[in-house]
């Protein structure tokens, strides 16, 4: 019998997490970690965290960072350096999760990695930037937006300016931006819905599905898994598809397909010219 994650009572879900966690990590150490930061003459934050599950939430009633976490190791001294760091840098508030890691003594590798599983809130009128670790990383009601993020999936919802993204590994989803969203994708489903602006997407595996764009999207370059596209307002380019179909629907402006290796190409409710290489068309 499945059980959908909805049914599940949140005492449980975070039960589930912790075995999760537990597989992963060794985290016979925990701490509580908190942080509560003024934002007076801050116009920028930076957030690098490493491993962990990362919650980030705009605000649009507050002027200050709230961060509030549990960090878990293997051993005491390990768990010392999982900690909420900052330092605010002219206009620009840094903050940062793992001592390893900051700029004078970052190191490549650390035996007994450990964890830290952070929830921030911000004001939602403040850009941000986000280098990210591993994990799954949930992000909504922000401002200007550029995340990096390694591996672990992504959930990005009711950003309030223009997304820029790199990320390794993991599905990404993304419900409602106001601005120009660009997207580097190594691996995994990306699923984009309800930008007011540009898209521009590069993909490396995984299906990429992009719906209700309002300006025009273009795909530089899609390595394998079918890419779908429905409603566009200004039009679609895609230069580069390796393998994998292409279902373009609802476009207003202009379709052209510049270079396609395997797998067809069906187009419907396309207002503008169609430009794909001979023999791939298939009209609905």
């Amino acid at each position: 019998m499945r059980i959908s994650p909805a049914a599940l009572s949140p005492f449980l879900l975070a039960t589930l997490t912790a075995c999760q966690v537990d597989l992963a990590t060794d985290c016979s150490k925990t701490a509580h970690r908190a942080a509560r930061l003024e934002l007076a003459g801050v116009s920028r934050i930076v957030l690098d965290t490493g491993a962990g599950e990362l919650l980030v939430t705009g605000r649009a009633d507050t002027t200050v960072l709230e961060a509030e976490g549990t960090a878990c190791a293997g051993t005491e001294a390990r768990l010392d350096d999982l900690q909420i760091f900052h330092e605010k840098r002219g206009e620009v508030l840094h903050l940062w999760t793992d001592r390893s890691q900051e700029p004078q003594i970052r190191i490549g590798w650390v035996e007994d990695s450990g964890r830290l599983d952070l929830t921030v809130q911000v004001p939602s009128n403040l850009p941000i930037d986000i280098d990210d670790g591993s994990g799954g990383t949930v992000i909504k009601s922000v401002s200007t937006l550029r995340l990096e993020d390694g591996s672990g999936d992504l959930d990005l919802a009711d950003l309030r300016g223009d997304v820029t993204i790199e990320d390794g590994s993991g599905s990404l989803t993304l419900v409602g931006a106001d601005g120009n969203v660009r997207i580097e994708d190594g691996s995994g489903e990306v699923a984009i819905t309800g930008v007011k602006g540009d898209v521009v997407a590069e993909d490396g595996s995984g299906d990429l599905t992009i719906r209700q764009v309002g300006g025009a999207v273009t795909i530089t370059e899609d390595g394998s898994g079918e890419i779908a596209i429905t409603g566009a307002g200004r039009g679609v380019h895609i230069r580069n598809d390796g393998s994998g179909s292409i279902v373009l629907r609802d476009i207003t402006g202009d379709v052209r397909v510049e270079e396609d290796g395997s797998g067809t190409i069906e187009t419907s409710g396309v207002t503008g010219k169609v430009e794909i290489p001979e023999g791939k068309r298939r009209d609905r």
